[in-house]
């Protein structure tokens, strides 16, 4: 088990890094995160690149403190620098949800990252992550991408990359490794709660699936995922080569478009256009969905004034589009 995930994380490693800059992994103290540094550890005379761990606490549980001075002393065992994070304040309950503990560990690992010179930093969500993932984004309401679920390798930044190098190891895969291999680890209580979307996948949907009969709902579940992958990678191909021609004019907080250019392609590409806009103009997607990036297509062929989160105003009028931000 240890040659196999080695070679996985070889191979992530061989296809994203630039061999050059340092290597920043994300630990939680959990069993996946622990594998994955513990994994580290036994690559390391491989390595020439410097290695640093990040573990960010959100503050959510009176245990959390705890879970960052283990991750502190594990790392130390091991000889790597830790690097701790934690909000600013207190969260409040309202602030207690995935959305936004995802955006705070994101924002806190790119900042380590950059002042640490590490150009990569790697992830250890799994195959399991990926399945709850893409069901938690169809019970939303999804498109191509989101059926894609999470990718192996995406930008934090211009010059820094998330990795994903377990993406396609299962739990169970971690758990044998974890058992041979005496990793240690701290469960996170908040894990077996039903509060969360995710868990209540995790724990009674997916489960409930499988009770049922449809023993290779995961397997499933990834092989759609991979094949909507592929689909999106060509749509988006495809949509970076309508933006360039459709762009009359660019700003950091305004883009102009042509109607003329966009009429003639089928709605759902127009769609995809606005989304790779938003991409390329690193605007919030975060609050965008299904209905704002169609509500965006129509204006193609209408005139109309309305606002999208960003906030975003967007119009058309005599064949051209223009989105002006307010980053104020």
């Amino acid at each position: 088990m240890l040659n196999e995930l080695s070679d996985k994380l070889k191979n992530a490693l061989s296809a994203h890094h630039d061999g050059v800059s340092g290597l920043l992994v994300a630990v939680s103290g959990g069993k996946d995160s622990m594998a994955l540094m513990t994994l580290i550890k036994e690559l390391q005379p491989e390595f020439t690149h410097s290695i640093v761990v990040a573990h960010y606490d959100h503050g959510w549980r009176a245990e959390s403190e705890q879970d960052a001075i283990f991750v502190l002393e594990e790392a130390a065992k091991m000889g790597f620098s830790c690097i701790l994070g934690r909000p600013e304040r207190p969260p409040t309950d309202a602030e207690k949800t995935e959305a936004i503990a995802r955006e705070q560990r994101y924002e806190f690992l790119t900042r380590t990252a950059q002042r640490h010179n590490c150009g990569t930093v790697l992830s250890a969500h799994t195959a399991d992550d990926q399945v709850e993932t893409v069901l938690h984004n169809i019970l939303r309401g999804t498109g191509l991408a989101g059926l894609s679920g999470m990718s192996r390798m995406r930008l934090l930044d211009d010059e820094i990359r998330l990795v994903r190098p377990l993406l396609d190891t299962t739990r169970s895969e971690i758990d044998r490794f974890a058992e041979q291999a005496e990793v240690p680890f701290r469960e996170d209580s908040t894990n077996s709660t039903l509060k969360y979307t995710r868990n209540m996948i995790r724990h009674e949907v997916l489960n409930w699936l499988e009770s049922k009969g449809f023993e290779n709902t995961r397997d499933s579940i990834l092989k759609l995922s991979r094949q909507a992958d592929d689909a999106q990678q060509t749509l988006v191909w495809v949509a970076t080569d309508v933006v360039k021609r459709a762009l009359l004019g660019s700003s950091p907080d305004r883009i102009e478009l042509s109607c003329e250019v966009l009429e003639p392609f089928p709605r759902h590409l127009v769609r995809e256009v606005f989304v790779e806009i938003w991409r390329q103009q690193e605007w919030p997607r975060q609050q965008m969905g299904y209905a704002d990036w169609d509500r965006l297509a129509e204006l193609v062929g209408t005139t109309g004034r309305f606002q999208v989160s960003g906030p975003v105003d967007c119009r058309q009028k005599r064949g051209k589009i223009l989105l002006e931000r307010n980053s104020g």
